[in-house]
């Protein structure tokens, strides 16, 4: 049986900053690691080095082209706008340079099906339920539903929640829509070894988000806190917890691989903590991981 106890000692837990009702704990590097040069969709996109175009069938995958020589990384939840609807992707992915790849999405606009065959960046990440659905339906816990479907749902059900009406039904209408909310995590400074972070609240864990090094974490930092942000409905209910994350922390990194997947892509993980089955999901590149992700059990 696969674990994970061999990374466990190359992160450590720092001190908590609080914004607002979040805590957010700095995950830190122990030891050097390995030097790829990873571009993102947002660079990549903003140079015209990476495009994103409609396959010409349904809204399950998109052509992404990677012009780069270096290789792009997407993470899960990356949001693209335009199209045929706005789309996130399914899995956090490298793509080679100079390399096409058909890419798997969900959409988060329910109500449009027009436009162009080309995408742009959204600058958005979706929040964590969305991206906790996904792995749940990987590590095949609770019932399997059809995800598509969830997901449609669970923007929903944040739109009411939030009081935000988006005529299509867009999850990037939420972020549109609270900037006064969000704004305040733009301010959060990494620390200098800091490859990620755990972010929680009164009710419990939002998402752990690490990444192979500090640079990679730094380009999707603040992108992140926000989604966070937007997932918390708690603001002001009760004390905050910081005794219990340390603990956890420990704990995720004894988790059981779920399933093999292809070469870098994702795979999916369960952890035990002393009340209940997590989920998590790690990607690794040439040996190296690149990113990984856990989520609220």
């Amino acid at each position: 049986m696969e674990t994970l106890e061999a990374l466990a000692e190359t992160f450590s837990m720092g001190e908590p900053a609080v914004i607002s009702n979040l805590m957010l704990f700095p995950i830190l590097a122990t030891r050097p690691s390995a030097d790829f040069d990873f571009r993102t969709l947002e660079e990549g996109m903003n140079s015209g080095s990476i495009t994103i175009t409609e396959p010409g069938h349904g809204y399950r995958s998109v052509n992404i082209q990677n012009s780069y020589q270096e290789e792009a990384f997407i993470i899960d939840g990356e949001g693209i706008s335009g199209g045929m609807q706005n789309r996130i992707a399914a899995s956090s992915m490298v793509i080679s340079g100079q390399k096409s790849q058909r890419v798997p999405v969900y959409c988060c606009e329910q109500g449009r099906w027009a436009g162009s065959s080309q995408f742009a960046f959204s600058n958005t990440i979706a929040y964590p339920s969305i991206r906790d659905l996904n792995t749940r339906s990987k590590t095949s816990l609770g019932t399997r539903v059809d995800m598509q479907s969830s997901v449609w749902k669970e923007i929903s059900r944040k739109q009411k929640s939030l009081k935000v009406h988006s005529p299509t039904g867009s999850m990037q209408d939420i972020y549109n829509k609270k900037p006064d909310e969000l704004d305040r995590f733009k301010e959060y400074r990494p620390e200098d070894n800091q490859v990620g972070v755990l972010g929680a609240t009164q009710k419990g864990l939002l998402c752990v988000d690490i990444f192979y090094n500090h640079a990679l974490f730094g380009k999707f930092c603040i992108k992140l806190l926000i989604s966070y942000a937007l997932e918390d409905e708690t603001a002001g209910r009760g004390a905050l917890n910081f005794d219990k994350w340390p603990g956890f922390f420990q704990d995720i990194w004894k988790s059981t691989l779920v399933k093999k997947k292809a070469a870098s892509s994702e795979l999916p993980y369960r952890f035990q903590t002393s009340k209940n089955t997590g989920t998590g999901k790690v990607l690794f590149y040439k040996n190296t991981m690149v990113h990984a992700a856990f989520f609220s059990p």
